[in-house]
C-alpha cells in the first residue's frame, strides 16, 4: 500500500541564519512550514542529528518537506561544512525516495560560495531523480518561492 503524502515545507537554518523572511513568505501563502533553527547552545553536529530526526518524522507522519531551504549562518568552519553535507543528504534522499522536491541552499557573504560548492558535491544524487537542487539569492528566490 502506498501512502500518500501531505507537503510541508522545510527551513533549515544554522546559527545567526537570516531565515525568517522564509518562514514568512511561506506562511503568508498558506503553506505548513517547519522552521528547524540552530540554538545557540547546539554544535553544527547536534543540529544535523535533530534536522536529521525531524526530517524522519515527518515522513513517519506522512509529510513530506517537498520545498526546503538550507539557510547558512556564515561560518566556514570544517566541521560547520561537513555538517552540511550530511543534512542535505539526509533531506535530499528523502526527497529522492519520494518522488520530488525543490531544495535551495543559501547564505550570507562568502558563505554562498561554500554552498555553491555544496550543490556540486550532491548534484550527482539527484541527477534525474525529480529533486531539484539549487544556490539562490536569499532575496530573490523567497520572492519567487
Amino acid at each position: 500500500m502506498t501512502a500518500t503524502f501531505k507537503s510541508v515545507r522545510l527551513v533549515v537554518s544554522e546559527l545567526h541564519a537570516p531565515a525568517q523572511r522564509w518562514v514568512d513568505a511561506w506562511q503568508a501563502a498558506g503553506q505548513p512550514v517547519l522552521h528547524l533553527m540552530q540554538q545557540p547552545h547546539e554544535t553544527m553536529a547536534d543540529f544535523v542529528l535533530r534536522v536529521r530526526e525531524a526530517v524522519e518524522a515527518l515522513t513517519e507522519a506522512n509529510r513530506l518537506p517537498v520545498k526546503t531551504v538550507f539557510v547558512g549562518g556564515g561560518s566556514l568552519e570544517p566541521d560547520t561544512l561537513a555538517s552540511r553535507q550530511f543534512a542535505l543528504r539526509v533531506i535530499v534522499s528523502t526527497l529522492v525516495r519520494h518522488g520530488g522536491g525543490s531544495v535551495w541552499l543559501t547564505g550570507p557573504g562568502r558563505d554562498r560560495l561554500s554552498m555553491k560548492s555544496l550543490a556540486t558535491m550532491a548534484q550527482a544524487m539527484v541527477e534525474g531523480t525529480g529533486v531539484e537542487l539549487s544556490v539562490v539569492d536569499a532575496e530573490a528566490a523567497v520572492a519567487a518561492a
